[in-house]
């Protein structure tokens, strides 16, 4: 083997490593990009199912009253008929 191909092989060694390195950090910045997404869309959903379920409180509370109004204003028809 020559000094050449001596240089060559720990050139491609190096290059090797290199992009081992390379790839190793990249998953790892992809996974940290992936847990931040994750704990972002998880925030998200939290506050989205708050609202929502601030939504039915008020929308059930809407209907009870309503449905006592209604009820009185029936029964107030009643009397009037009577």
């Amino acid at each position: 083997m020559s000094l050449q191909d001596g240089e060559d092989v720990l050139v491609t060694q190096e290059t090797t490593r290199t992009m081992s390195v390379q790839r190793s950090v990249g998953d790892i910045d992809a996974r940290r990009q992936i847990d931040e997404l994750a704990q972002t869309s998880a925030a998200a959903h939290r506050s989205t199912m708050e609202r929502i379920s601030h939504v039915q409180k008020q929308q059930n509370e809407i209907a009870s009253k309503t449905s006592e109004y209604l009820q009185l204003q029936y029964d107030k028809q009643l009397d009037l008929q009577e």
